[in-house]
């Protein structure tokens, strides 16, 4: 990751085109993981996102709580309309807030944590 590169945010018009390319390069990563260790694909992406969601914590761990409680709330089928708006903001909040502890630490050493 070089976090130097240009952010992609998901815009109207291309978020078809980001997602499906994401969205494969997710499949082949976790493809290849369930190769390399023999396990399931669940097992695989279940423990993937632990490893990042500690990932995102080293980076600014209030930013990725509110990150984290947003896509709660954004698949808790008990959430309405109202509720997901809400953390929708919160969870682009969070992500800028992400990408803005990126750049101060590369401003302070030259290096991103991760």
């Amino acid at each position: 990751m070089d976090p130097r590169k240009p952010i992609k945010f998901l815009q109207a018009d291309k978020a078809g085109h980001l997602k499906s390319v994401v969205h494969a390069a997710l499949l082949e990563a976790t493809e290849h993981g369930c190769r390399k260790l023999g396990c399931s694909g669940a097992s695989f992406v279940t423990t993937s996102m632990g490893l990042w969601a500690l990932e995102i914590e080293e980076i600014d761990p209030i930013a990725a709580s509110r990150f984290l409680h947003a896509l709660a709330v954004l698949v808790d089928p008990k959430s309405n309309d109202g509720k997901k708006r809400m953390a929708e903001m919160r969870r682009r909040a969070a992500v800028q807030k992400i990408l803005h502890s990126v750049d101060l630490q590369l401003a302070l050493d030259g290096k991103a944590k991760h």
